[in-house]
């Protein structure tokens, strides 16, 4: 692993011109950092368990009936 930290200091500490914003983001609305609330998830996931936790939400209540995740 090596350098990550300094890797991931580099990508959020870089002041991003509103050109390279929407090259790589485009248009948008807002932006936020989460993360599950259960620690379970977190334990378990990559990033927080953000997307976990979505799509256990709408398993658990009928929204979807199956996710496949890459």
């Amino acid at each position: 692993m090596g350098n990550i930290g300094a890797l991931i200091d580099g990508a959020l500490k870089k002041e991003w011109s509103d050109d390279e914003v929407d090259k790589y983001v485009g248009a948008y609305i807002a932006a936020y950092l989460t993360h599950s609330s259960d620690q379970a998830v977190r334990d378990r996931a990559a990033s927080g368990g953000t997307t976990s936790a979505l799509l256990i939400h709408g398993l658990k209540t009928g929204v979807i009936d199956g996710a496949v995740v890459c």
